[in-house]
């Protein structure tokens, strides 16, 4: 594999060296909300995404994608607005800062046996991972050169769950591109890149991934190929985050000492309803069939809806202190700041799940709320159309052209939704 997968000629010329790139990124990304360390965390996660996607399809997970949900033709509220900011668009400023990235090995998925329990999927996870990355011990190699070589990409420490979920990291390491794969000149501190693949047995929905409306990097590079990966559908995404934040939190990190959730998603699904249209029956039936409601007792959402551990608790629930650690996601996320606190972020989201209808064609517009067919309007036209083509491999002169379609997975409705 070779480093100017995802890039052209003319990003060469741009950027010969890391710092020229660098230098461009702290021009454009100048905002505390959106800097210099997510523009590059942004780039780098789409390289490696390219790169992954030579390798079969992948689906977009987690807070990397909520910027590509946002349908372009639907302005981002106006009381979330960062003003002054004319060079960045809304719909990337707004979301919380991509913890990791956060993927669905489709392909890898596709060629698994019938009654694969994770050893194979984990293993063809992280197989592709390796493909990507220099090999143990050859940090110089050229399977590692990414950023038509402003980059080497390192592999980190790799975990393999039992269900086959990858949780790892992968290092880039930026170099001087003038030395040749037999040697490696750092040139800047490795940036470290949290990866997250989530296996089959967390994956469910009927139909077809949702389109990405728009690339997953906010800053348009010369001859940087735009990555539109294809997307986990919203309603199971917002359903698993409302589905785990009713009850005890979970989580496959390390988890602090005392009394804690999963602040995180509250965020992102106060986020989602106000940016993003949804369908009520896609909805209804993501909250109503999602296997995290097996943890709560009876296993269904709360109604009228409230988080886990919000006060005042009952018997034997802990009270978490929720209003402290949603303020302090503000403090390495500046563009929280136009959230509102706690309170209101939960009671918004409550209302739009205890209002969630069953009226045929009904949908959520954000800003006007449910609606029914027949008072689409303007939430219809909010959709964004259907997309087929999906991830793949660029080639040097027509990045933009270069996505294939590929046939459809067809999805088991049973298995599990992701828990993240």
């Amino acid at each position: 594999m070779t480093a100017d997968i995802g890039t052209t000629e003319a990003f060469r010329d741009a950027f010969p060296t890391w710092r020229d790139l660098r230098a461009h990124v702290a021009a454009v990304a100048r905002y505390p909300e959106y800097n210099e360390d997510r523009a590059l965390h942004q780039i780098l996660m789409a390289d490696i995404t390219t790169r992954l996607s030579t390798q079969g399809e992948w689906l977009l997970l987690g807070s990397l994608s909520l910027p590509a949900r946002v349908p372009v033709n639907l302005p981002v509220p106006g009381d979330l607005r960062v003003e002054g900011v004319s060079d960045i668009d809304q719909a990337y400023l707004l979301p919380r800062t991509a913890f990791d990235l956060d993927l669905y090995a489709a392909g890898v998925a596709r060629q698994l046996d019938t009654g694969d329990t994770g050893v194979g999927y984990g293993a063809g996870v992280r197989a592709a991972l390796a493909a990507v990355t220099a090999p143990a011990g050859r940090p110089a190699a050229e399977s590692g050169r990414g950023l038509h070589g402003l980059v080497a990409y390192l592999p980190g420490n790799l975990r393999q769950h039992d269900n086959g979920q990858v949780m790892g990291t992968i290092i880039a390491q930026p170099i001087d591109p003038r030395y040749s794969t037999g040697s490696l000149h750092p040139v800047d501190d490795p940036i470290t890149i949290e990866i997250d693949i989530k296996p089959p047995s967390k994956i469910s929905f009927p139909g077809e991934p949702e389109a990405s409306t728009r690339p997953i990097t906010a800053l348009t590079l010369p001859g940087f190929h735009p990555v539109q990966p294809r997307l986990y559908p919203v309603a199971d995404q917002l359903g698993d985050k409302l589905c785990l934040l009713a009850g005890p939190p979970v989580s496959l990190r390390n988890a602090p000492a005392g009394p804690w959730h999963r602040y995180k998603d509250l965020v992102d699904s106060y986020f989602l309803i106000r940016t993003t249209p949804m369908v009520a029956a896609e909805v209804r039936r993501s909250l109503e069939t999602n296997w995290n409601l097996r943890r709560l007792d009876p296993p269904v959402l709360p109604h009228p809806y409230r988080v886990y551990g919000q006060a005042p608790v009952p018997a034997g629930e802990p009270e978490i202190p929720w209003r402290e650690g949603c303020a302090n996601l503000v403090k390495s996320n500046p563009q929280l700041v136009r959230y509102p606190g706690f309170e209101a972020m939960v009671a918004d989201v409550g209302r739009f799940v205890d209002t969630v209808p069953d009226t045929p064609g009904a949908v959520w517009n954000p800003e006007r709320g449910w609606q029914s067919s027949r008072g689409l309007g303007a939430a219809a036209r909010a959709f964004p159309q259907p997309m087929r083509k999906v991830m793949g491999a660029p080639t040097a002169a027509t990045p933009e052209d270069s996505r294939s379609t590929r046939p459809q997975q067809q999805r088991n409705p049973g298995w599990e939704s992701p828990s993240r």
